[in-house]
């Protein structure tokens, strides 16, 4: 059931928060190195494929699972590598980057490959052999002739040249 699994994504969000990260150091820690030990990597990512954004509040799940991988890569950065090994998430993002609309997740799913990249060689790796860079590429082909409207657009064109 959907809604079951946004109620939790929702709540280890909030355990995992900057905040809570800052007040609860060791807590926190302890509870990142849990989630990985008992594969909360690959539920996470399995749930993204579960959703349907068509529908507003499993759009939000997406959005909240998004927020949980960049919140569990500030306490333990090596998580970026385990994210690119033990699940399929840098497809995900590179599927999620071709979708021609653009919205908030599209937004947060390059900001998120930006990290995951950035921080990590074998991910690197793995992205040029996932066709990585035409897909990028053609994600930023549609500012070429016009500047990004927005500047939550021109954020992900960043993103995305981060990740390039």
């Amino acid at each position: 059931n959907t809604d079951i699994a946004i109620d939790a994504i929702d709540l280890l969000k909030e355990l995992t928060d900057t905040d809570v990260f800052e007040q609860n150091n060791e807590q926190v820690i302890n509870l990142v190195n849990n989630l990985i030990e008992n594969q909360c990597l690959e539920l996470l990512v399995q749930n993204l494929h579960r959703f349907d954004e068509k529908q507003e509040e499993d759009k939000q799940g997406v959005y909240h699972v998004l927020e949980i991988i960049e919140n569990l890569t500030e306490v333990n950065l090596s998580i970026c590598t385990l994210f690119g090994e033990k699940t399929n998430l840098l497809q995900w993002l590179l599927k999620r980057l071709q979708v021609p609309e653009f919205d908030e997740v599209k937004q947060y799913a390059s900001e998120i490959l930006s990290i995951l990249l950035q921080s990590s060689k074998p991910n690197q790796i793995k992205i040029g052999k996932l066709n990585g860079i035409d897909i990028m590429l053609s994600a930023v082909a549609l500012y070429k002739k016009k500047n990004p409207p927005t500047i939550d657009q021109e954020e992900m064109v960043e993103n995305i040249f981060n990740s390039l």
